[in-house]
Order: C-alpha cells, then sequence, then structure tokens
C-alpha cells in the first residue's frame, strides 16, 4: 500500500524519522534521485530488521526508488490505515498515472495546511476559497468547473475513524463505551446483591466479631478490603483477556489500522487500576453500611427471619433488568439494521457475483493500451469451466466500485443536464442478465448487436428519468465519444444499481455493446485497454476467488490479487457498522442476561432459603404445591417486570445516541425490538425462578414443624 506525499509533508506533520532521513523538497525535483520512504511494520516484514531495508530498492510503474529512510512505529499519516511505502507524488504520479493526470482524470490531492499563530480557522477558510476561485476562473475550463465553490478547513483528526464510510461511524466509539459502561453497572449491582446475601449468610459471624470489640466500622472495612481484592483479582484477569482478545479484534474491527503498540499499555493498565479501585468500593458500600448498623447479638440462633435489606436486593434486582433491557433493546435494532442492510436490493445480484478486472487500473485506462484479446477469451474460457461457474460476461467497469466516463453528446439536448457522470460501460450481451439487473423498459443487448450492426445503447432509469423527464428514453440518440458521427440508438432502460454505497442514489449511466464501441475509433481506446469479467456463481463467490486467482496469475501475471473480488466482498465494509453494532450488543446483553439470572436466581434462593419453615407450616396447613410454585415465582418475575418498565423508558431515553447509526434512518423506537427484549428477559426471569419456586413447592410440613 503506497502513499504518495510532496516535499513538505512531513516537515508540515512534525514527524522524525526512526531511521536515516525523510522526503523533502528537494525530492521534488523531476532530476531528483527517486527516492522513498518505508514504514516500520513493512521494513520488518520485508527485511527483518529495519536497518537493513537503509538502501535497498523498490520499483512501482517502471521507476525505481532507493529507502533513504524509515518512519517510526505507529505513523500512518492523516488516514489511520497503514501505508507500507511513501514515494515523491512529483515522481511517481506521472509514472503511474501519465501524462494527462493533472486536471480532470479521476485523481484527487488531499491538501493539507499550518494554521499562522493567531488565524482562525475561517479566516484561513476564506483565503483558500479566493484562491480556490482564482484559480477556477483562469482555467482553460472555466466554463465546465464551479467557480464559485467555497473550501472549508476541519480538523485533522475528523478524518480518522472505525472506517470511512461517513461521521456516524465516529460515533461508534463513544457507543462502545457506553455499552461497556452499562455492563459494568450490571455488574456492580449483581456484585453487590451477591455480597448482600453474603453478608446476610454471616450474620452470626459478623455478630459475634462485633460482640468481641470488632466494631461495626471495622467489620465494614473488612467487607470493602475483601470486595477491592475481589475487584483486583478481576481486573488481572480482565488484563488477560484483553491481551489475548485484544489482537484478534483489532484485525476483524480495524485490520488495516496502524497499531504503534499492543493492547495492552501503561495508560490502559492505569485506567484499569483505577476502575478496579471504584468498582471495588462501590460494590462493598452498601454491604458494609447494612453491616455496620447491624445490631450484635440479635440473631445468634440461625438464619430465619433474617430479611434485612430485601429492599435494597430487591432494588438492585430492578436495576440489572432495566439495564438488561437496554442493552437487548439496543442489540435488536443494530440487528434489525443489519438484516435490513444485508438484505436490500442494490440491482446486482451481490450474493452470486464476483469481478475480475483485467486491467492494471488507472494507467491502462490513462495511456489507453489495448489489452491482449486472445488473453481475455483465454481467461474468459478458463473461469467459465470452472465448477461452480453459472455463467461469465465481459465489461469494462465492474459493479459497485468501478466507473469509466467519456465525452457524450445527447440528440437533442445542448447541455447534458446531470450533476454527475455520466458513466458508460461497454458489454457482451448476457452483461444484464449475469449481473442481475432488470429490464423495465425495451431490451438488453443480443448477439445481433455487433460490429457493422445498427448502433444501440442500453441506459438506466435515472439516465433517462433526467435526460428525458416525463418522456420515453426508446428510439433517443446518443453520440458516443469525442470523435462519434453515428447516434447509437436507445433501445432498452434497465434499473439504477447503487454503486457507491448502501444509500439511495441515482447515478446516471449507460451501456453500449463491446462489439460496436471497439470498431468505433470514437470509443476503441476505452473498450479495447478496460476488460472485465462478471462472473455468476452456483454458491459462495468467495470459494471462488481462489481459483479465479490462480488462472489470473497464469493468463495475466502482472496483475495484483486485488483485481478479484466478490460482491459480498465489496460490500462488506458497507455492513461493518451495524455487523459491529450487532456484534457488540449482542454480547454485551448475553452476559448481562446471564449477570441478572445469577443475581435473581440468588435472591429467590436466599429468600426461599429463610422461610422454608414458612413454606413447610403452608403446606402443612393444606397449601398446594402449584400455589408456592406460583408465590415464589411471581416474585421473580414481578421484579424483573418492573425492570423492563424501567428499562424500557430508558431505551427510549438512549435511543437519540445510536439514532444516527442505524440503517437508512430507521427509528430507534422500534416496537418489535422492544417487545422482543421484554419477552427474553421474562423468560430468563421465568427460568431463574424456577428451581428457587421448586424448591419451595416441595418443602417438607412434617420437618417444618418438627422444628417448630
Amino acid at each position: 500500500h503506497v502513499a504518495w506525499v510532496d516535499g513538505e509533508f512531513f516537515a508540515l506533520l512534525g514527524v522524525r524519522p526512526a531511521l536515516g532521513r525523510l522526503i523533502g523538497p528537494e525530492d521534488d525535483d523531476l532530476a531528483a534521485t527517486p527516492v522513498a520512504l518505508i514504514g516500520d511494520g513493512y521494513a520488518r516484514r520485508r527485511f527483518g530488521l529495519a536497518r537493513e531495508a537503509l538502501g535497498a530498492t523498490v520499483s512501482f510503474d517502471d521507476v525505481t526508488y532507493e529507502i533513504v529512510g524509515v518512519l517510526p512505529p505507529g505513523f500512518s499519516g492523516p488516514d489511520p490505515s497503514a501505508a507500507d511505502v511513501w514515494l515523491p507524488v512529483r515522481i511517481a504520479l506521472p509514472a503511474s498515472r501519465g501524462p494527462i493526470w493533472a486536471f480532470r482524470s479521476g485523481f484527487s490531492l488531499m491538501p493539507f495546511v499550518r494554521l499562522a499563530p493567531g488565524v482562525t480557522a475561517e479566516a484561513a477558510g476564506a483565503a483558500a476559497t479566493a484562491a480556490l476561485r482564482a484559480s477556477r476562473v483562469d482555467s482553460p475550463m472555466a466554463d465546465r468547473v464551479d467557480t464559485e465553490a467555497t473550501l472549508l478547513l476541519g480538523p485533522l483528526l475528523l478524518n480518522r475513524g472505525p472506517s470511512a464510510d461517513g461521521q456516524a461511524d465516529l460515533r461508534l466509539p463513544l457507543v462502545v463505551g457506553g455499552v461497556a459502561l452499562v455492563v459494568l453497572l450490571v455488574a456492580v449491582a449483581n456484585v453487590t446483591n451477591l455480597l448482600m446475601l453474603r453478608v446476610a449468610a454471616r450474620r452470626r459471624e459478623l455478630a459475634v466479631r462485633n460482640a468481641l470489640g470488632a466494631g461495626r466500622w471495622a467489620v465494614g472495612r473488612l467487607l470493602v478490603i475483601e470486595s477491592v481484592l475481589l475487584a483486583a483479582l478481576s481486573g488481572v484477569a480482565a488484563l488477560a483477556v484483553a491481551a489475548a482478545a485484544g489482537r484478534v479484534l483489532r484485525v476483524n474491527l480495524l485490520p488495516r489500522y496502524n497499531w504503534a503498540g499492543g493492547p495492552v499499555d501503561a495508560p490502559l493498565m492505569a485506567f484499569t487500576g483505577v476502575t478496579v479501585l471504584l468498582v471495588g468500593l462501590a460494590a462493598a458500600l452498601a454491604p458494609a453500611l447494612y453491616a455496620a448498623r447491624a445490631r450484635g447479638l440479635d440473631r445468634l440462633d440461625g438464619l430465619r427471619g433474617a430479611r434485612a435489606g430485601s429492599p435494597v436486593r430487591n432494588g438492585l434486582i430492578v436495576v440489572q433488568a432495566a439495564l438488561s433491557i437496554v442493552l437487548l433493546v439496543g442489540g435488536g435494532l443494530f440487528l434489525r439494521s443489519f438484516e435490513a442492510a444485508r438484505r436490500m436490493d442494490i440491482g446486482y445480484a451481490k450474493e452470486n457475483l464476483l469481478t475480475v478486472s483485467l486491467a492494471n487500473g488507472l494507467r491502462s485506462l490513462m495511456n489507453e493500451t489495448p489489452l491482449d484479446g486472445t488473453a481475455v477469451l483465454t481467461m474468459e474460457a478458463r473461469v467459465r469451466s470452472m465448477p461452480g461457474v453459472v455463467e461469465v460476461a465481459q465489461a469494462t467497469s465492474t459493479p459497485w466500485y468501478d466507473r469509466r466516463a467519456i465525452r457524450l453528446r445527447v440528440d437533442g439536448l445542448d447541455d447534458i443536464p446531470f450533476e454527475e457522470g455520466p458513466y458508460v460501460s461497454f458489454v457482451t450481451p448476457g452483461f444484464f442478465r449475469v449481473a442481475g439487473l432488470a429490464i423495465p423498459e425495451g431490451r438488453g443487448f443480443a448477439g445481433s448487436d455487433r460490429a457493422g450492426a445498427r448502433k444501440v445503447a442500453v441506459v438506466n432509469t435515472a439516465f433517462a428519468r433526467q435526460a428525458w423527464p416525463g418522456a420515453r428514453a426508446i428510439g433517443r440518440c446518443l453520440f458516443v465519444g469525442s470523435d462519434a458521427a453515428d447516434c447509437s440508438t436507445v433501445v432498452g432502460v434497465v434499473e439504477t444499481p447503487l454503486e457507491r454505497g448502501l444509500q439511495a442514489d441515482s447515478i446516471p449511466q449507460y451501456y453500449v455493446p463491446i462489439a460496436q464501441g471497439a470498431s468505433d475509433p470514437a470509443t476503441s481506446g476505452t473498450a479495447l485497454s478496460q476488460r472485465a469479467l462478471v462472473v455468476r456463481t452456483r454458491g459462495d463467490p468467495e470459494r471462488m476467488v481462489r481459483p479465479v486467482l490462480l488462472a489470473l496469475a497464469e493468463v495475466f501475471p502482472d496483475l495484483p490479487r486485488s483485481n478479484v473480488q466478490s460482491l459480498p466482498a465489496a460490500l462488506a465494509p458497507h455492513l461493518r457498522s451495524w455487523r459491529i453494532g450487532t456484534a457488540l450488543f449482542g454480547a454485551a446483553a448475553l452476559l448481562a442476561l446471564l449477570l441478572a439470572a445469577v443475581g435473581l436466581y440468588a435472591v429467590i434462593a436466599f429468600g426461599v432459603r429463610q422461610r422454608e419453615l414458612e413454606f413447610g407450616i403452608r403446606r402443612a396447613l393444606g397449601a398446594r404445591s402449584w400455589h408456592l410454585l406460583r408465590l415464589v415465582m411471581a416474585r421473580g418475575v414481578g421484579l424483573v417486570a418492573a425492570g423492563v418498565a424501567a428499562g424500557a423508558l430508558g431505551a427510549l431515553w438512549a435511543g437519540r445516541f445510536v439514532a444516527p447509526l442505524l440503517f437508512d434512518g430507521r427509528s430507534p423506537r422500534d416496537p418489535l425490538a422492544f417487545a422482543a427484549a421484554a419477552l427474553v428477559l421474562l423468560s430468563v426471569a421465568l427460568a431463574a425462578s424456577f428451581l428457587p419456586a421448586r424448591r419451595a413447592a416441595l418443602a417438607d410440613p412434617r420437618q417444618a414443624l418438627q422444628a417448630e
């Protein structure tokens, strides 16, 4: 992965090399020796030791660069994705893009500025806007660009985040922190409840300690020390889990982020230590106060009747249930968003498509070097014969992440009425069927649409709607190419697929038969220099990636492996936010459910143990087992029901924080998510209450009367 920079880039960012020197202004001279910088990780992977890289060479686009420096670990520049090699832009860019890269070539540069002392971003933006407008007015293509454009300056950190899919992704770390806090609160409530039960079970021991002179506050300090020690052991275990699982999470969530160190470092350990202390104190507060207020030897005869503290314990159960509902609702919202995004109709047959680009990216487009037609046909035949392949078509652009534009004139229109595009794709007759694109009007291409026949074209619905609003597109005339003299008649309208994301877009595009495009001098450069295979598979297209790569390595050995990609893989980054949210809330909700179930079971079981005598007497007086079962289970379900009501209100309030992360503006008040969350938690409450209730229902009246 290569980054191109000018000679002032590293000085502006204030970077110091780990070894060697940096790229400087002198390296921008076209007559200078081409030099390169490499990242620390790449240096270790390629050369073993970073210092062994100095003086070595790397080659890109027929230019050999000498490695003159190694960047410090963790440096990635303005983009968190890791770059392996850094090259001087004024040398590398013309070599890669050809002589016409500078203007309207589909290539963009990202400028950076450092504000002078006392200058605001608004003032600098106004000055930059004036310079931008002046340059566009003086441009030879001033009539084709926006001369009133405004340039905005923003902080560099806004360019960083989990992905580049939008500002909503920047909220994801905050949501992760919020979910972790909710789980921590559930755990604190659970441990507090268990510690209070333990104090109640130790009342005899604590009463003896008090009677022997320990004092109430000494007993309270003992409980605090025990709680903090328990939290400390948990913190050590948590750091071990974080160290083991951190790398897995990094690889799956942010695979190309340039990490400077391991998952566990000094700041994290310090944060964990502070959290351990706070959690230990918070969990011990209520048990310590209860023990400190207990009266001496009031109950040295056992546990019966030791019911003090029940309102606190019951309240903690309600709190756990309420927080669990918040997490369950969040998991339900993200799951429904993920499913909606995954099932969204993007136009293409996304579950069964594989694309194989046979051109060397923009370099082939700029130079318009014709591809070897025999090699293209050989590659198509190899892929078509593979087991699991249903059908193969050719195109000059690949679905979802590749578009081409050439000059177009529409008969009857003085100017093209499109804000973007239109883009063109030269395709074989079976393309629309293979890609899964529906043709609501007219027809697609047939074998008869070959060189020498009447020229035809197909436009998508966005093209037709914007070019001829309220009128039919069939029969209209397009002049394709800068020197086109013959009309291409529109014979069909195809649906508009989504091309850049899962949000609805209307990108105008038109299609021309490859045979006609290759034989026309006005379009032959693009039609012959760009070629891709669109492959329809019988099952998961990922299973076909490896055999297609092996064939590509034999027929086109110079092409990178990234030229073969399944459409689900291309879609995966756009689904990442909802997949992460679903996994995050799902795991947190399961943990919260487990903690709530343990806490509820402990409280109900302790209550049943305290009331064994009562239940035995009830049985002796004629109470039936199912009556006692219902009595105990009603208590557990009642506590959880109160938590469900409180948690639903909390989820309604918290929904505004996750609303920007939901797919396609879905409401955070989805009734199905709330109903499912309540049903799951009440089911857990029934299961957690059943075993203690069964014990109460089987109480022996004879033992109860003998004990009395």
